[in-house]
């Protein structure tokens, strides 16, 4: 029995249409995925065209770039929905540490990062303001792009961390400690 998925589709780099997608196998799913990570990597790529021309910064298609960001992100968490369908939606920030897999303030946590220029993991301390590096670990305010996106997120779900409105990648949480 075939899935009918409403996805967004980007039909030019600035714009995007609605449309229904049947989708009856995994392998037509990852099909799917590849599409709109192939289209996601062309809007990159055109982004960074455009920041890079040796152009007056004052006759830069900035509403452009804005434009190609905006679909940039929008592509990243429709594959994340894709991908992990329960996970995506979960979206409360918790600042409790009662749950031990839930990130909140104090805790010392693991993330994978997967940034353009390929990935990393960096090991860092939620704090509510910045303070030092302590102990080895970079304490990372709830405030900064990372310490927002990470704080209440669930250990192994996936999420977006927005650093501009030209610029985000995805990360995940790969260990919590208390």
């Amino acid at each position: 029995m075939a899935k009918t998925k409403k996805v967004k589709v980007p039909t030019s780099p600035n714009t995007s249409t609605e449309k229904s997608v049947s989708i009856s196998t995994s392998s037509e799913l990852e099909k799917h995925i590849r599409s709109l990570e192939a289209d996601r990597r062309a809007l990159i790529e055109e982004r960074a065209r455009l920041q890079s021309s040796e152009t007056d910064p004052s006759e830069k298609p900035m509403q452009e770039i804005y434009n190609l960001s905006n679909r940039i992100i929008d592509l990243t968490k429709e594959i994340t929905k894709l991908r992990h369908p329960k996970k995506a939606d979960d979206t409360t920030s918790h600042s409790s540490t009662s749950n031990p897999n839930v990130v909140g303030i104090g805790d010392v946590i693991k993330v994978r990062r997967y940034l353009e220029e390929g990935e990393d993991v960096v090991t860092i301390k939620l704090v509510s303001v910045l303070l030092s590096n302590t102990n080895g670990v970079d304490e990372v305010s709830v405030d900064a792009p990372l310490g927002k996106a990470v704080n209440g997120k669930e250990l192994n779900k996936p999420f977006t961390v927005v650093v501009s409105s030209s610029y985000s990648y995805q990360a995940v949480v790969e260990a919590i400690t208390k």
